[in-house]
């Protein structure tokens, strides 16, 4: 099964990281890109990729830069919570870049099995939402403005923040690269419903961003979208579905408990990776930007 987030690696994502004005390199064909924190300081981030010769190679790939630390993720999968406890230089991150556990769906399954391994609830309200007349329209930059409407009223609903709109429209002018970026729109009596804006990398289709309608939730309209855009990845002959992050736990309390109920309610099989990671690089200066760090967020 391809690796989760490994669109992060790609050509497009590098690109992407360039229109938003990021400095990136490539250290023997991993991306790293430069992040500025402010004090004349800055790290180097390492999204889910493999650290080229371990952290020896990295730091001497890097130092000459001057960044006080590498961050990344990793792309090894692990099955257990990894202790805030390991030795000079690495650290475990403040916090955690991309989703540490997502759940992935095996499109190689035929469209019978893997209905089958739904929630019946899934099932039903896909049904539901086919009575109601759902369509999907797929598209890329001529509907974000659709998008970005239907996302502001989805961040004030739930209280989030969205990247802004220039975000998007830069992540849309890569989509001829080695990426697919597309928006699927779902409408109830032609008005929109539901959208998620997706990415197909190596084999696999992925749910980066969604935004819905509240007012016309009795229409199931994700459902069908969902659905839709699971069949089409299937046709394309891409073999996985990643559903891009859930909660860590099944406690209610959690932020994204009503996202992870809504994505389990697919089957596939949970993925979990360790956390976020820092490669020290200065250690005075690694000690003084964890204390910063500390303080902002505690306000």
């Amino acid at each position: 099964m391809p690796t989760s987030g490994a669109f992060l690696q790609s050509r497009g994502w590098e690109a992407f990281q360039q229109l938003l004005g990021k400095e990136v390199r490539r250290i023997d064909g991993t991306l790293i890109i430069k992040q500025e924190i402010g004090l004349g300081m800055h790290y180097w981030y390492c999204p889910r990729g493999p650290l080229p010769d371990g952290p020896d190679g990295v730091r001497s790939g890097i130092r000459n830069n001057d960044a006080i630390f590498l961050r990344f993720d990793s792309v090894i999968e692990c099955h257990k919570q990894i202790p805030d406890s390991r030795p000079d230089p690495i650290r475990i991150a403040p916090h955690d870049v991309q989703p540490r556990t997502t759940i992935i769906l095996d499109l190689t399954k035929s469209e019978e099995q893997l209905l089958q391994a739904m929630h019946p609830k899934t099932r039903y309200n896909i049904k539901v939402a086919s009575r109601r007349g759902v369509t999907i329209e797929i598209g890329g930059a001529e509907l974000l403005e659709t998008f970005f409407s239907l996302l502001r009223s989805t961040t004030e609903r739930n209280i989030f923040r969205a990247h802004p709109k220039s975000y998007y429209q830069k992540m849309l002018a890569t989509r001829d690269t080695d990426v697919n970026i597309f928006f699927a729109l779902a409408r109830v009596d032609n008005k929109p419903a539901a959208m998620a804006l997706m990415i197909d990398f190596n084999g696999a289709r992925t749910y980066l961003h969604g935004a819905s309608d509240y007012q016309l939730r009795d229409a199931m309209a994700p459902f069908a979208l969902h659905w839709h855009l699971i069949k089409d990845a299937k046709k394309r002959g891409l073999t996985a579905y990643d559903f891009w992050g859930i909660a860590p736990t099944d406690n209610p309390s959690e932020p994204l408990a009503g996202v992870t109920r809504f994505k389990k309610g697919w089957g596939g099989d949970i993925v979990r990776y360790p956390q976020t990671t820092d490669i020290v690089l200065h250690p005075i200066k690694y000690a003084f930007y964890r204390l910063v760090h500390r303080l902002i967020t505690r306000r």
